[in-house]
């Protein structure tokens, strides 16, 4: 490895540390602008089909730089999800997601990876975040919020804890790409 793949802005390690200090601890959403109670329809007997929203390409902003997520349509009970964060025009980490129904009950599954596709979780481990609520535009999980706003926005709201016990709220702003959307 030459000493430019190595280096890592003291900013990027903090956002690292961040990261991986909520995933140890568990993630715990807090963010005013969607907080609803859901409605009886929201929460019975929640589907895979209930996400249709969120399929497709995603692009925008959150941690620092350029968010880009992609997911798949449900096929054999999971909807298959991978997400990519690029400062300065660097791969800082991957996420592969699943949302998945098991048993009843559906979750948000992923394990994340380092710009060298190291595993952050142990071989057998991932962060799971269980379903609270989903509706006709959003999906709350324990610990992270995604909200379609309009027909091609996506905010996802997730609250990092911090080392000293504090939190900071981390928003990702996305728009739905289109074939020919390349910037």
């Amino acid at each position: 490895m030459n000493r430019a793949q190595s280096y890592r802005p003291v900013r990027l390690s903090l956002l690292l540390l961040s990261v991986a200090v909520l995933l140890l601890d568990g993630a715990r959403l807090v963010w005013a602008d969607t907080a609803r109670t859901p409605s009886p329809s929201e929460t019975a007997s929640p589907s895979l089909d209930d996400f249709h929203w969120l399929v497709g390409a995603w692009r925008g902003e959150g941690f620092g730089g350029v968010c880009e997520e992609v997911w798949s349509r449900p096929a054999g009970d999971a909807m298959m999800g991978m997400f990519r964060l690029v400062q300065d025009d660097q791969v800082v980490f991957y996420e592969f997601m699943r949302i998945v129904e098991q048993d009843g009950a559906i979750s948000l599954e992923l394990k994340h990876f380092s710009a060298d596709f190291v595993s952050w979780e142990e071989k057998e481990e991932s962060v799971v975040f269980p379903l609270e609520a989903v509706g006709e535009d959003f999906a709350t999980f324990k610990g992270l919020t995604m909200e379609r706003t309009g027909d091609d926005g996506l905010v996802i709201v997730v609250t990092l804890r911090q080392p000293d016990g504090s939190t900071v709220d981390q928003r990702v702003v996305l728009r739905r790409e289109r074939p020919a959307d390349r910037s």
